[in-house]
């Protein structure tokens, strides 16, 4: 990265937080820690933290920024590994997979549970494509329609347990009470 995108780093960070103080040695400074790694990387990991609500009105720090991050250098020197999504079939590269499984495997469940209770084919391409904010507000709220229609048991327990947790609020049911309906 050079100085220049870094000072973009920290002039868009105090954009969107007026509370972040900009000293004589914070550009330097936050320009010593970005400087190995690629702009876009950190631009991106700036706007998904800046996207998430519960880091409202929080300041990252640019070792937040670069956590999991592979400099320019290891990214020159690992190559692009190209993975193969067990869901769908999908070729993405390996630094990407943890993020897409997660989106993919969450779609699956929203179009196998839409065609089974409400008997409504829901557009695959069009979920995964979803920004983290429209995905997540979709899902939720499907979440809690689905809950009405499934029948008392372990799904039924479990996703009351999962929106439950979403909602800031105590689990209904202990896993001992979900897997007390488990025939195995």
């Amino acid at each position: 990265m050079t100085k220049e995108e870094s000072t973009k780093i920290v002039d868009r960070l105090k954009i969107y937080r007026q509370n972040f103080m900009i000293g004589n040695n914070v550009y330097s400074e936050w320009f010593k820690v970005l400087e190995p790694y690629d702009f876009e990387d950190v631009n991106k990991k700036l706007e998904e933290y800046l996207k998430n609500a519960d880091n409202y009105n929080r300041i990252p720090d640019p070792y937040y920024l670069t956590k999991f991050l592979n400099t320019i250098e290891q990214k020159t020197k690992k190559g692009v590994i190209i993975v193969s999504c067990p869901l769908c079939n999908k070729k993405i590269n390996d630094l990407e997979f943890s993020n897409h499984y997660n989106r993919c495997l969450s779609v699956k469940f929203l179009c196998k549970e839409s065609k089974k209770y409400f008997n409504r084919e829901l557009d695959y391409e069009k979920l995964m494509s979803a920004s983290d904010k429209k995905f997540g507000d979709f899902y939720w709220n499907f979440s809690k329609k689905l809950l009405d229609q499934l029948p008392d048991g372990v799904q039924k327990h479990s996703l009351e347990n999962s929106i439950r947790l979403y909602e800031g609020k105590e689990i209904k049911f202990s896993k001992e009470e979900v897997f007390e309906q488990c025939t195995f």
